[in-house]
């Protein structure tokens, strides 16, 4: 073959490679054209509905098993009730949920209800305060004790979940109740550590996991005590952090109503009320967080809260730390694989290490309502689409739909699935005025914060050495880099926070109502 004829060959092959992307992108051109069409205009669609029928779409990032088919059948009963009525719901990945909402928001196509996961500027900005319409009786809930009562009285908490109090306003309609436990392979505990019954203190199950860890070193499995995850660990760290930092309410709260907001963290910290490098809660609790995550998966704080739940339901994690909104996708996964046991979180008994500190759990009586659906300023039928929250939030319906998704209701009267008996509420133990862990007051500080606390809790120790003489020194060396580069972030966040408190009394909300009293969230 001549020069010519190789030159000719490899023109005609690279004339054929760009004929073939032009067909492979023509075809997904084509294929995007069609998806578009048959969702503008075929069945379901704006388009395709009559004109006596009305739309009403609902977006939330619930993928969980049971909770698109419960919504569904929700949907369709009151379909039933209102043939002019069609509601859809659009369930979105909780990775890609928020930015898909704020630019439906900002391009005014957001659906008319929006499940919520922020607040302030954006609640004010796009969605409607409900408080004139909590104030009215649910009409669904008619022929039960519950007729005639204001809408937010049928709630546990006087649906206080969805109560924004810098804004004065009711802005979100709850739906469900949670508490946090750790789960646990039954089959596991027994096999690797002899353990048949939930861990009584703190110090059994630091051993449990210490014994499941050796375990898997000495057969070679990939096999780890607790399934971390950057969401999973957070919630062990922030339920022993929030126990342990419950005598600090005594140095914080300067207005004494039982809270501690940003800024007055900011003024204890700022003004030597809490030193971080000496405070006793402080080293206990982190410590504490150091420990337990000696027993996570390697990576844990890269990893996200799906692939926590999917190592424990594949067997190769002992337990996990996750709320009831993980129960029905957790039995689903494991489908009877192991026997999987309850608990609650354990804490140290006399004589025990961290027993000064975290002698109580928190208490789990004013657990607020969760699952807030808010009302988009951009709904075309609000009426309706509130009225279908209403259909929704009724007693009947709001314990149909939590059975089918293994949660607790939030309305009064509604009975409780079987499968989530040892997740009832405990109203004994501490109250946690904190709603994160570590450092806050402001971005800057927890920015911060974080980035030191990460280098702190992935460190790993040597071999053969003193564990809790290094972890001493290891904490002194963490804690002391806080302290020693904090003072120009304390500044500038109260600085801003500061400035947004003392803003104009007309450029703020002023309260419509006095919200109901807080309950208890089971009673």
């Amino acid at each position: 073959m001549t020069a010519i004829d190789l030159e000719r060959r490899q023109q005609r092959s690279e004339r054929i490679r760009n004929w073939l992307g032009l067909a492979i992108l023509g075809g997904a051109l084509a294929w995007a054209v069609v998806v578009v069409a048959v969702r503008s205009f075929g069945p379901g669609s704006d388009f395709s509905l009559t004109q006596d029928k009305k739309l009403i779409r609902l977006v939330h990032w619930q993928l969980e098993g049971g909770y698109v088919d419960g919504m569904n059948k929700a949907m369709r009963d009151y379909e039933k009730l209102h043939p002019d009525v069609v509601v859809q719901q659009i369930d979105i990945h909780e990775r890609a949920y928020t930015q898909w909402v704020q630019t439906q928001l900002i391009g005014r196509t957001a659906p008319d209800l929006i499940e919520l996961r922020f607040g302030g500027n954006l609640l004010v900005r796009y969605f409607v305060p409900i408080t004139d319409m909590a104030d009215r009786p649910n009409p669904y809930n008619n022929g039960t004790e519950l007729e005639g009562l204001p809408w937010r009285e049928t709630y546990l908490d006087g649906m206080m979940g969805g109560y924004q109090s810098e804004l004065q306003d009711y802005y979100g309609i709850p739906t469900s109740c949670f508490t946090v436990r750790v789960y646990a392979n039954k089959d596991i505990l027994k096999k690797a550590a002899n353990c048949t019954e939930p861990p009584r203190n703190l110090g059994e199950f630091l051993d449990v996991c210490q014994k499941i860890q050796d375990y898997a070193k000495a057969n070679r499995l990939k096999l780890v005590p607790i399934a971390g995850s950057d969401y999973t660990a957070g919630i062990f760290e922030g339920t022993y952090q929030s126990a342990g930092m419950y005598p600090l309410i005594a140095k914080m709260d300067i207005d004494l109503d039982g809270g501690i907001s940003d800024g007055e963290r900011l003024l204890a910290e700022m003004g030597g009320k809490v030193d971080i490098e000496t405070d006793p809660c402080w080293e206990a609790t982190h410590k504490l967080q150091y420990e337990l995550s000696r027993y996570y998966n390697p990576g844990f704080m890269s990893a996200k809260r799906d692939q926590a739940v999917f190592l424990f339901a594949q067997g190769n994690a002992a337990m996990i730390a996750t709320g009831t909104w993980d129960a029905g996708s957790i039995w689903q996964q494991v489908e009877g694989d192991f026997e999987i046991m309850i608990f609650n979180f354990p804490v140290p008994t006399p004589g025990q290490k961290y027993y000064d500190i975290i002698k109580y759990r928190l208490s789990e009586a004013g657990y607020a309502t969760q699952g807030l659906f808010g009302l988009s300023k951009f709904s075309r039928h609000p009426e309706i689409a509130i009225d279908f929250m209403q259909f929704l939030t009724s007693r009947k319906i709001n314990e149909e739909v939590n059975a089918k998704w293994r949660w607790f209701p939030a309305i009064r009267g509604a009975k409780t699935d079987e499968l989530l008996k040892n997740f009832e509420p405990h109203v004994d133990g501490v109250y946690g005025p904190f709603g994160d862990v570590g450092l806050n007051g402001g971005p800057d500080t927890v920015l911060g914060y974080k980035q030191r606390h990460m280098a702190f809790i992935s460190t790993i120790p040597p071999e053969n050495v003193d564990f809790d003489k290094w972890l001493d020194q290891h904490y002194k060396k963490f804690v002391h880099s806080v302290k020693e580069n904090f003072t120009q972030y304390y500044f500038s966040d109260f600085e801003t926070y500061w400035r947004n408190s003392t803003r104009p009394a007309s450029r703020r909300r002023r309260p419509s109502r006095r919200p109901a009293p807080r309950r208890c969230a089971r009673g």
